[in-house]
């Protein structure tokens, strides 16, 4: 069983590899593991709603592309 788990990288960027790996896996029909991960008060806002809304905002980006 082969699973895909291109990730972007907080604040809502994606490196050039993790977009070839999801548009690829897309292709082939194989199921992506795709979570957004931002880290409070490094990666992503201070507070708790910023960071959800920021989290929820990279997880609809993967759906989107």
């Amino acid at each position: 069983f082969l699973i895909s788990f291109p990730e972007p990288t907080s604040p809502l960027t994606h490196e050039d590899t993790a977009l070839e790996k999801l548009l690829y896996s897309a292709e082939l029909g194989l199921p992506i593991n795709y979570c957004g991960c931002p880290i409070m008060g490094s990666s992503g806002p201070m507070d708790i709603y910023g960071s959800i809304v920021q989290g929820n905002a990279e997880n609809l980006m993967g759906l989107v592309i």
